[in-house]
């Protein structure tokens, strides 16, 4: 120090001689600690007084070790690439802990491995050794006179470029210095904190950090430090779209309707003010809902992850006209909820005055190695948002006391979801502001801003609270949902707002409509009647008034659903009354319907609410699946194990820990809900499968090969061209149409308790595949589908409707709907003209006398005449329409005979009976009786035992033979199928034991749901899903269903077998095909829709079945999706691991020791690796990576392998265990419970071994597999030579 500063900082210190000598002997002593205080920091770091005033630094940790000392030659030359990392420092707040006023300011230091080396000297002395280069170094402003405990705020924002590469990424440091500012002397250092730039671009972006100095062994607190530190990594990205399906783009507008559109999307990635690039997707030619497949290319962006998130998605629809295009609906999005589920999901306004949903898949494929986990959530002055305080949290009461936990809430609305922070008690008191995606001529312009907002506010009319329950190690349990409508808002009073711009830093006063409430938790699961969320919102900037009307944003009661089926699913005669009507047509007994699951097609969720089970299974795509594309495939046999086939993600969803309680099996869980947590039924992991089956494209590991070898091709147009020809086969039969969900229950043996359970089709369309969802099993039936079918029920399925197809099928309906129109208005206007006519001989009936009775009976005998002449005209007396003739009735007068009064054996037989009195009431038989002549009876003694003399013989043959019917109709479904036929002609037989199930009731995906009108038994019943009889649909087209009845056709055998073979008609009788066996007089055999069909390359059969499944539609689900992504590090499974291996051995030491048994561990690399090996293998065969063939190799090749590790005269044995949670004190308690015989025997000169393995997957799921082995010398007979022992092999 020089002696000029000196000299101003001691005119400093002495204010002058108003201070007793007490004061200043007290600054004096002060000074002197000071002065102390910078000659500790000088001696820790002499390089302080060769630098700068602005240079000036201190003690630093030494450099941070790599992650792996071994990598490939690839791996080391990614690592050594020079990259670019974009790093943001600001919103810098610093409490002051010293104890003393100060002027602090923060010197930021970026990079750098600089570090003060000690090494102990020959004299015995220490010598300081200077090593590496200091980083970027920036300085924030100084905040003036801070006392102890207050906090100040900087204003500054740094923006800065770093260059480096991975391995300096892992070794460098990120340095955080507060200083106190001194105006005449030197600057005097009071703490540092130092952070590995690792933690950095993979830890948070919000940082707490405890500054403080080092004083001996000692660490003195000097101020927190609370800022945000962006440091991410400039990249590359490529955003691709996929399979974008509208569900409807016709105008409901009658009078400008069209009857045709061809129609594509196009996406333009913009900031608001900025356009960075744009794609459009393939036109899809006369289709009202087009599925996009696949769009010109993907859009481009550089820059960080957090920059990509903050961006905007443009999306537009247009008609494609002969000149140009026409837009006709738009919707602008944030990218970031859509690209962190992979998922989009969102309604658009189409015509300017109606919704149309749109889904899709949108994802990022490669992104960087580092990904810092939150997001910064910076509000600007000039956006517009939804701000929503949380205030208090009365929940507490209803918890039962678990322990140590804490509760935390996730708020969502317009498809963002924002956690809010950990407490522990009721007060919570955090702000979320939800942004609204808006251009910026459209905040500009106060006209367009009230037309953009009345629209898009209607899609996202509520908020919703979800309040959960954190046990620590990411276990959740929920406690309840709520919800709030901004139609709250409409009536609340204006009040003053404040906020900081992120940007300016700068307080923004404004006045806005404020609403402050509670809301009730509702929950499926637990009794929360007294629970409440205390919450505010309110409108940042506030939005235009009178001019957006949020009186009319109430919620839909109703879930949404496709709009050409939504007519026929609200109105009274709808698919629910004909649903209700076949299954009492089918099952008259009771007992036969009582709790089946077809009986009440809805079901309820986790929020209470009642849904369609259409509306619980969404295709959700594994990121694994996403990424495959952009993987190095050039040595497919290393690959990871991952969930990419459907066995893979049987095995996925069976990790999941159950909820096994009769209750939870109805309540149905969504399969985002339950994947957050991460427990449920056995119903929620029946959908997760399925939804989980649908997103991927590979049925077996065969499909993956596949397309891992086209992957691996150097020629890369070969390339994209063997893509593309792979996956347009696949969309020929997408699994959305091959995989259901099934209903129903186990046989008595595995608990009787009713179950759910997953379905699979083939791609050829004739074989079935049950997978439980419990137990890591999977049953195969084959001969269930008709196998001369087979093409029926594909193009039933997954109709592939060429253009001509569907303009043909389009004018059909449209002359159907004509005819409809028709018929009703005729009907209409004979019901207006009787009416008229029965008006009129009212009026005549009261000058009629008695002879009106006999007039009345003429006219009846008459229309009688003309309706048994009709029926006699088709000789067949069991098509007669029993349902019309007991609708019909005769009007005359004031005298009204109703048909459906007449006896059931004389209905519609003989003329003649038809005016019996005895099939009349009291008032018509007094009428009639005097008219007809009555029956001979032969009156014996006792007058209950009078029997009728006239018996006509034609009529009990006929009583007889309808009988036989009616029963064999009743019966039909209780029929057993004792045998089943392949394709190549082979017979099956099937069992009771093949499969654990008894009853099946009910299966449906996203499309429609069949209930199962056979027998309940799954193992003896057809899976021919197009055949209305064997599998009643929900979902049907009730005027083509009428107009498609065909006429009875001639039995024609179209089959291609040899003479000696079976006919067709037999096979097709005994695959499902009863009218072989079914009387000409069947009701049903007379009206069978397929009885013209004469087989399956029949052209005109299989466009019936394509208009029949193209009538379906995907049904959107209620919730929102969320992607998969794992919840742990390589660094926390490390932990854990090391963790449940020292459990185990402790406790095998301890079991042994309790038994006077030594315990010795041998911890050889090479044998652990080897079990490690045979674990891999045993999780490969859980999820189906190899054949059983394959497995049965690698488990025999592996204790090969390991018996050459062991000598001759030594055996081995090994207990392997799996299980799906990471508590060691849990594995330790069942392994002891379950080895216990095993881990206390007593051998000479044994040793034991402890191996563990965990594998990680998505979303926190995990499988820990334990092997535990002991090798021991194997006592000798003595006829037994020691050259000839062997292992024992488990």
């Amino acid at each position: 120090m020089s002696e000029e500063n000196k000299e101003k900082g001691e005119g400093k210190e002495d204010p002058g001689k108003g201070l007793t000598e007490e004061q200043k002997l007290e600054i004096k002593k002060k000074k002197q600690a000071e002065e102390e205080e910078d000659d500790d920091a000088i001696e820790l770091n002499p390089i302080n007084a060769k630098l700068k005033k602005s240079r000036i630094v201190t003690f630093y940790d030494p450099p941070g070790p790599l992650l792996s000392d071994k990598v490939t030659e690839k791996e080391n030359a990614e690592n050594n690439l020079v990259r670019r990392w974009r790093v943001e420092i600001y919103n810098a707040e610093v409490q002051n802990l010293s104890g003393d006023t100060i002027n602090p300011f923060i010197q930021f230091i970026i990079g750098g491995d600089y570090r003060i080396e000690f090494k102990k000297t020959t004299s015995g002395g220490s010598a300081k050794e200077e090593k590496g280069e200091i980083g970027k170094v920036f300085k924030s402003n100084v905040i003036k006179n801070l006392n102890d405990k207050e906090s100040g705020a900087y204003t500054t924002h740094i923006i800065t470029e770093f260059r480096a590469t991975y391995y300096e990424i892992m070794r460098n440091r990120l340095h955080f210095e507060i200083w106190t500012w001194n105006t005449w002397g030197l600057n005097r250092f009071l703490g540092i904190k130092s952070l590995s730039l690792l933690d950095v671009v993979n830890g948070s972006i919000n940082r707490e950090v405890f500054l403080s100095k080092p004083v001996g062994k000692r660490m003195d607190g000097v101020a927190n430090l609370s800022l945000k530190v962006k440091f991410e990594e400039i990249w590359d990205f490529s955003i691709t779209m996929l399979d974008w399906h509208a569900d409807d783009l016709k105008r409901h507008d009658a009078n400008q309707s069209r009857d045709t559109v061809d129609s594509f999307c196009r996406v333009t990635l913009t900031s608001g003010t900025k356009d960075y690039s744009s794609t459009h997707s393939i036109t899809v030619k006369n289709d009202f809902s087009p599925n996009w497949t696949k769009f010109e290319s993907g859009l481009r962006f550089r820059g960080t992850y957090n920059q990509l998130l903050s961006q905007k998605a443009y999306i537009r629809f247009y008609r494609a006209n002969l000149i140009g295009s026409t837009k006709f609906g738009e919707k602008m999005v944030n990218l970031r909820s859509f690209l962190l589920t992979n998922i989009l999901k969102t309604e658009v306004l189409i015509h300017k005055n109606q919704l149309c949903a749109l889904r899709g898949i949108i994802r990022t494929p490669k992104q960087p190695r580092y990904l810092q986990r939150d997001f910064a959530d910076d509000v600007l002055v000039d956006e517009f948002y939804l701000v929503v305080h949380l205030q208090k949290l009365d929940v507490f009461s209803s918890l039962e006391d678990k322990g140590d936990f804490g509760i935390f809430a996730t708020v969502e609305w317009g498809g963002i979801l924002i956690k809010s922070k950990v407490v522990r008690d009721t007060l919570i008191n955090e702000t979320f502001h939800f942004n609204i995606p808006m251009t910026s001529d459209t905040k500009d312009d106060e006209n367009k801003l009230t037309d953009f907002l009345s629209n898009d506010l209607k899609t996202k009319s509520s908020v919703r609270f979800n309040i959960w329950v954190d046990y620590g190690d990411h276990n959740y349990d929920n406690v309840g949902t709520a919800y709030a409508g901004l139609y709250n808002l409409y009536t609340a009073e204006a009040d003053e707002k404040t906020f900081k711009d992120s940007n300016q830093r700068k307080k923004v006063r404004f006045m806005t409509r404020t609403y402050n409430g509670k809301a009730n938790l509702k929950s499926a699961f637990h009794d929360i009647t007294n629970c409440y969320i205390h919450f505010g919102m309110w409108f940042q900037p506030e939005i235009p008034n009178p001019g957006v009307d949020l009186s009319k944003l109430y919620d839909p009661k109703e879930d949404f659903v496709p709009y050409e089926l939504r007519e026929k699913l609200e109105s009274d005669d709808g698919f629910f009354v004909d649903w209700h009507l076949k299954i009492e047509e089918n099952f008259e007994s009771e007992e036969l319907k009582n709790d089946r699951e077809f009986m009440n097609p809805y079901f309820q969720d986790q929020y209470q609410k009642k849904h369609l089970p259409m509306k619980y299974i969404s295709e959700i795509t594994s990121p694994d699946i996403l990424a495959l594309d952009y993987l190095d495939h050039t040595n497919i046999d290393t690959r990871e194990r991952q969930i990419l086939t459907i066995p893979e993600i049987a095995h996925f969803v069976r990790l999941i820990p159950f909820r096994g309680t009769e209750e939870s099996y109805h309540v149905w869980s969504s399969p985002e809900f339950f994947m957050k947590l991460r427990k449920g039924s056995v119903v929620d992991h029946a959908l997760l499968m399925a939804s989980l089956f649908q997103g991927t494209i590979f049925d077996d590991h065969e499909d993956l090969d596949a397309y891992l070898k086209i992957l691996a091709d150097p020629n890369k147009k070969k390339r994209r061209a063997e893509l593309a020809k792979f996956r347009a086969e696949y969309q020929k039969t997408p699994n959305e149409n091959r995989v259901f969900v099934c209903l129903g229950r186990l046989n008595q043996e595995n608990g009787g308790r009713k179950h759910a359970w997953v379905i699979t089709i083939n791609r050829n369309f004739d074989e079935v595949t049950f997978w439980d969802p419990i137990k890591p099993v999977k049953y195969k039936l084959e001969g269930r589908i008709n196998y001369l079918e087979t093409e029926w029920l594909k193009n039933y399925l997954s109709p592939q409707l060429t253009v001509k197809e569907k303009k043909k099928f389009r004018q059909k309906l449209k002359k159907l709907q004509k005819q409809k129109q028709k018929e009703e208005e005729e009907k209409k206007k004979k019901e207006d003209e009787a009416k008229k006519r029965a008006e009129t001989k009212q009026k005549d009936s009261k000058h009629l006398g008695e002879h009106k009775n006999l007039t009345m009976v003429n006219e009846l005998l008459l229309k009688a005449r003309e309706y048994q002449n009709r029926r006699l005209e088709s000789q067949d007396f069991s098509s007669f329409e029993e349902d019309k003739l007991s609708e019909s009735s005769i009007s005359l007068g004031n005298i009204k005979v109703s048909l459906q009064d007449l006896r059931q054996d004389l209905r519609g037989k003989f003329v003649h009976l038809i005016g019996n009195p005895e099939g009349q009431d009291a008032k018509n038989r007094k009428l009639l009786g005097n008219t007809y002549k009555k029956e001979e009876v032969k009156k014996g003694a006792n007058k209950d035992e009078e029997k009728k003399v006239e018996k006509n013989a034609f009529l009990e043959k006929e009583k007889k033979r309808l009988a036989k019917n009616d029963k064999k109709k009743k019966e039909r479904h209780l029929f057993k199928q004792n045998e089943f036929i392949k394709a190549n002609r082979e017979v099956i037989i099937p069992k009771e034991e093949d499969i654990p199930y008894e009853r099946i009731d009910l299966i449906f995906n996203a499309k429609n749901m069949w209930a199962n009108f056979q027998n309940p038994h799954p193992n003896f019943i057809f899976y021919n899903l197009h055949r209305e009889r064997q599998w009643r649909p929900f979902i049907y087209d009730t005027d083509f269903s009428k107009s498609k009845k065909p006429k009875k056709a001639k039995k024609e055998n179209s089959g291609s077998g040899s003479e000696d073979e079976e006919s067709e008609e037999e096979l097709l009788s005994k695959n499902g095909d009863t009218k072989a066996d079914e009387d000409p007089g069947d009701d049903d055999a007379g009206d069978d829709e397929y009885s013209h069909c004469k087989g399956k390359n029949d052209k005109g059969t299989i466009e019936i079945f394509k208009e029949m499944g193209n009538y379906m539609r995907m049904f959107s689900p209620f919730y929102e999706l969320e992607s998969l992504n794992k919840l742990y590090t390589p660094e926390e499974v490390k932990k854990k691991h090391d963790d449940i291996c020292v459990t185990i051995e402790m406790g095998l030491r301890n079991v042994r020791s309790a038994r006077n048994r030594n315990t010795k561990i041998k911890k050889d690399r090479i044998t652990i690796k080897r079990f490690e090996r045979y674990l891999d293998i045993l999780e490969d065969e859980s999820a189906g990576r190899y054949s059983k063939e394959d497995i049965h190799k690698l488990k025999r090749q592996s204790l090969v392998d390991l018996r050459k590790r062991i000598p001759l005269q030594y055996i081995i044995e090994i207990q392997p265990s799996m299980f799906n949670y990471f508590d060691s004190e849990r594995i330790k308690a069942a392994l002891l419970e379950r080895c216990g015989e095993f881990m206390t025997a007593n051998h000479a000169k044994c040793q034991w071994s402890i191996c563990c393995r965990i594998y990680n997957y998505q979303g926190g799921v995990v499988s820990v597999r334990v092997l535990i082995a002991k090798f021991y010398k194997k006592t000798l007979t003595k006829d037994e030579p020691g050259s000839e022992e062997s292992s024992e092999e488990l």
